[in-house]
C-alpha cells in the first residue's frame, strides 16, 4: 500500500502541477509512512450487533520545499479519511476500492496543502 500510495502522489504532482520529477536536486520532497490501518465498528443495531464497519487510514508525511524554506512544514502532519462497508461485507472482498477512496481523498488534502496553501 505504501508503494502505491507514493505512485499515486507522484502522478498527481506530474498532472497537476509544473514540476518534474528529480531525485537529484529536487524542488519539493516528501517523506511519509502509513501510520494506521484500522477496522472500526459503527453504527450498532438493537442487541449489540453492527451494522456498519470503518476502515481507517492514516498517513503521516514530512513536506520540504527545497526553493521556498517558509512553506516546508515543520514537523510531520497526519493526514486521515475512512470509509464505511457492511457488516455483512469482508473486508478483504472490498478492501482495495475501500483504500482507493481513501487515497484519493488524503491525497487531496496533502497536495491541497503543499502546492495550494489550503
Amino acid at each position: 500500500m505504501a508503494l502505491d500510495f507514493t505512485e499515486k502522489l507522484k502522478d498527481k504532482i506530474r498532472s497537476e502541477s509544473r514540476l518534474v520529477l528529480n531525485s537529484e536536486q529536487p524542488d519539493v520532497e516528501f517523506t511519509g509512512r502509513v501510520s494506521s490501518f484500522v477496522v472500526v465498528p459503527v453504527a450498532p443495531k438493537p442487541g449489540e450487533t453492527v451494522s456498519l464497519n470503518q476502515l481507517k487510514i492514516s498517513v503521516s508525511i514530512k513536506f520540504i520545499n527545497n526553493k521556498n524554506e517558509k512553506k516546508s512544514w515543520t514537523g510531520e502532519r497526519t493526514k486521515s479519511h475512512f470509509a464505511e462497508f457492511s457488516n455483512t461485507a469482508d473486508l478483504l472482498t472490498v478492501q482495495d476500492e475501500l483504500i482507493r477512496q481513501i487515497s484519493v481523498q488524503i491525497l487531496d488534502d496533502i497536495f491541497n496543502e503543499a502546492f495550494n496553501d489550503w
